[in-house]
């Protein structure tokens, strides 16, 4: 499939969209070391990986300054336990025990002008890559996996609510017009989850692959909502002019072991919401598709614009 395609919002390319977010631009185009690292290590300018990383019960990379980029350099990152799904820092459970780390993240910010670059494999992890309060933020062509679910029918599913991309608590940027979060060009799978966000404006999901993304208690391909937090006004944000566009999103939730209320079969969902497009390139297979916004419309605006979309086999 070629996802090399070209977004039109008025007369302005996503592009040049891309270009409009300053803090992105500078943190692409610095130059990146490349340097030997170590798991758990923080990370304060650019590098770029000369070797894979296993770690062992343990965060990946932590980035702990504004304008960064990790390139992954064809390299993995991964991470083993003992105590995690299948030897995975995975979490096990409907309960989500066991919960372990990131591969990739800013777990609490504010940063900005955050660039994660593949081709790089990122497997095992709780979260793949997990980034909170980011302001200008770019993953662009990195595999995220875990463990697959064997193929028995009698198997029992007991991942954990494992994340593929979660980010959390980002707004739109008076300074930068256009979006300030971009998703493009993943693969993502064997995870509870593909990509979470909550309290994200300004987004653009985008030529993704999100599949095979399951656990005990359900899963789904994309989740996008609004967040209420407990640590404040930084926490405490709206989802707005949010797009999904592009992706494949198949076979998420297909694996859910637990009875209903349970999540099962989620290819993607938009809760609360003012104003998020998906368009008709967005496919996904699945029996109970779920797309839809929050009991009151009115608090939180229009349901989102769904042009023709498309439901192909598993």
């Amino acid at each position: 499939m070629n996802y090399q395609t070209k977004l039109m919002f008025g007369t302005t390319s996503g592009l040049l969209m891309k270009l409009a977010s300053a803090v992105l631009v500078v943190a692409a185009l610095l130059p990146a070391q490349a340097h030997a690292l170590t798991c758990g290590q923080g990370v304060t300018s650019n590098v770029t990986l000369t070797a894979d990383l296993v770690c062992q019960h343990q965060d990946g990379l932590e980035i702990q300054a504004s304008n960064v980029t990790i390139d992954l350099n064809g390299h993995t990152i991964s991470c083993v336990s003992p105590t995690g799904f299948m030897g995975s820092c995975q979490p096990v459970g409907p309960t989500s025990t066991g919960n372990c780390c990131f591969g990739i993240g800013v777990p609490l910010g504010p940063a900005s002008g955050i660039v994660i670059r593949g081709p790089g494999v990122i497997t095992g992890f709780s979260t793949g890559i997990l980034f909170n309060q980011v302001a200008g933020l770019l993953i662009q062509g990195v595999t995220i996996t875990g463990p697959a679910i064997p193929s028995s029918t009698d198997f029992d599913n007991h991942r954990g609510g494992a994340g593929g991309i979660q980010v959390l608590h980002t707004s739109c940027s008076p300074l930068a017009p256009g979006y300030t979060t971009i998703i493009e060009y993943n693969d993502i799978s064997n995870q509870g989850y593909g990509i979470g966000f909550s309290g994200v404006s300004c987004a653009l999901i985008q030529a993704n692959n999100i599949h095979d993304n399951s656990w005990a208690a359900g899963g789904y391909g994309i989740a996008i909502s609004d967040s209420v937090g407990s640590c404040g006004p930084a926490c405490t944000k709206p989802a707005t002019a949010n797009a999904v566009v592009n992706n494949i999103v198949v076979r998420n939730g297909s694996n859910a072991t637990q009875p209903p209320p349970a999540l099962q079969e989620g290819g993607v969902l938009i809760t609360g919401n003012t104003s998020p497009v998906i368009t008709a390139a967005t496919t996904w297979s699945s029996s109970t598709i779920r797309v839809e916004t929050a009991a009151t419309a009115s608090r939180y605006g229009p349901a989102p614009t769904t042009t023709s979309l498309r439901q192909i086999s598993r």
